[in-house]
């Protein structure tokens, strides 16, 4: 017989500090790929970009899943770092094309 426990995600809890964890990483990979992005490294920009848009998506579930208002701060952080991996990802594709 299987039990699912929906505050377990693979066998471990999810806590606030693990979502908080991913959510930090989430935020650097965002703002790494638009600094990438605007030194013109732009090969550094897609990857960091790719790189935060995956792991955000990721994370979204986590922090979705902390409930209260804690995860409602971690969700907003999430889609920050969701929204400067994406500005990141076009900033450094379009510096490629240039």
């Amino acid at each position: 017989m299987v039990i699912l426990d929906p505050e377990m995600e693979g066998g471990k809890k999810n806590t606030p500090q693990t979502a908080m964890t991913f959510v930090m990483i989430a935020v650097i990979f965002g703002i790494m790929s638009i600094v990438l992005a605007i030194l013109k490294i732009g090969i550094g920009g897609v990857v960091f970009g790719g790189m935060g848009l995956v792991f955000g998506g990721f994370t979204f579930g986590r922090a979705f899943s902390v409930g209260g208002s804690t995860g409602k701060v971690l969700t907003a952080l999430v889609g920050a770092s969701l929204l400067l991996s994406v500005i990141g990802f076009m900033l450094g594709f379009a510096s490629l094309l240039e």
